[in-house]
């Protein structure tokens, strides 16, 4: 009676087991746990995604990065000015609708070479049916509406731009996984195919979003000869964490370097540059924006370039008030909303060639009728000046004259 308890107990838990592995008790069949759980469909939440921004985006950009420079066995201090030392952070506002709008506030400094921190503001907005782009480096300029898409692109990737890389309309939207966007984003270059480079992982996000993870095999970083792909240390380039909403627009990424490093083989005992650091993204979309129309100007100083072949004066003064001109010196505080006048003198065997204040060659008004003097509007930040004398030709003017006798004569005018 005893031995067919047992083998009574023996059977039952026997039954018991099969009926827990039928049910999805055990976890040897690969899944989750072993709660047959499906694995993540990421192309499934993708395909739901919009293919870009619209409405209205506010966003904060940090781009706080070091990049050291050694060369074993010599010396390195000649290559001290590839060195960084970056700490840089651009708030945006923009609405992408009907009526175009962004201003970007961008605190830069690089403390190896600046010993204080400087704002600048970009701002593009609409104003009596007309668009207009200010700068705290510039004046006031009309901006065709045809025009106004692509200045508004310009301004974001313009004034977000480090060398580790910028933002653009499309970093703002991940709704492929054909590692274009790491490709773009976090690559900069396109040295390699995106087949070849390293497979994100994809898991559920917030609300409907996608939540990215990717270890790069290399970053990209701006060079002298363009961008450059350097790779990690020790494993990956850098780690990478990214998240989107329901509409795939970004809401954040965090990218931290992890000893990125290039071998630049231009010399013998080749220089290492090594990035490290974080790039971050916050956004947020849809919410209610207050549109400025002016920008905090830098204050206007002169920059006087030094001429050969002659020599120039500077003057400022209030348009059409050339009777009270002030002298300005190289370094001199100037006043948005007056103009500059250079006159210049050119030495014994050259004539004038270019004026320009900072690049723009084309006056106000003409010299001939404001007493040789050329005028330009004073521009925020700093107005570099500078006048190109050109060498006359000795020979110009000189003519050679035979007569039957073979003897020549000279005739200069």
């Amino acid at each position: 009676m005893k031995n067919l308890k047992s083998l009574f107990t023996l059977l039952l838990v026997l039954m018991l087991s099969l009926v827990l592995v039928s049910c999805g008790g055990g976890d040897d069949d690969g899944d989750n746990g072993g709660n047959n759980q499906p694995a993540f469909d990421a192309a499934t939440v993708v395909a739901g995604f919009e293919d870009a921004v619209s409405g209205t985006v506010k966003l904060t950009y940090t781009a706080n990065y070091k990049v050291d420079v050694v060369r074993p066995g010599a010396d390195a201090s000649g290559l001290a000015s590839f060195k960084r030392d970056v700490v840089s952070t651009a708030v945006v506002e923009m609405d992408l609708g009907s009526d175009l709008y962004i201003k970007v506030t961008k605190t830069h400094q690089d403390k190896l070479i600046e010993a204080a921190a400087t704002t600048i503001e970009y701002l593009l907005y609409k104003e009596d049916a007309k668009y207009y782009y200010v700068s705290s480096e510039s004046n006031k300029v009309e901006v065709a509406a045809t025009e106004a898409a692509a200045k508004l692109a310009a301004i974001l990737e313009e004034a977000t731009f480090e060398q580790v890389g910028g933002l653009t309309l499309d970093t703002l939207v991940y709704n492929a996984l054909d590692k274009e966007y790491e490709m773009a984003v976090f690559g900069l270059t396109e040295t390699f195919l995106t087949d070849e480079l390293v497979d994100p992982t994809y898991s559920a996000g917030k609300d409907g979003g996608l939540h990215v993870d990717y270890l790069p095999d290399y970053v990209g970083y701006r060079t002298d000869m363009g961008y450059s792909d350097f790779p990690g240390a020790d494993g990956a380039a850098a780690t990478i964490a990214l998240n989107t909403n329901n509409k795939g627009y970004v809401v954040d990424f965090t990218e931290t370097y992890n000893n990125a490093s290039l071998v630049f083989n231009i010399m013998s005992n080749p220089p290492t540059v090594t990035i490290n650091g974080t790039r971050t993204l916050t956004a947020t979309y849809g919410e209610a924006i207050t549109k400025s129309t002016s920008v905090n100007f830098l204050p206007s100083t002169a920059k006087l370039v030094e001429a050969t072949g002659g020599s120039y004066i500077v003057m400022t003064c209030a348009m059409g008030d050339f009777g009270n001109m002030a002298p300005v010196a190289d370094g001199a505080s100037l006043e948005l909303g007056k103009i500059i006048c250079v006159k210049p003198t050119a030495s014994e065997g050259y004539e004038i060639g270019k004026v320009m204040v900072n690049g723009v060659e084309t006056p106000m008004t003409n010299p001939a009728q404001a007493g040789g003097f050329y005028c330009y509007a004073v521009n925020p930040s700093v107005n570099k000046i500078e006048v190109v004398f050109n060498e006359l030709d000795p020979t110009a003017g000189v003519v050679t004259v035979k007569n039957n006798t073979s003897h020549e004569y000279i005739l200069q005018s």
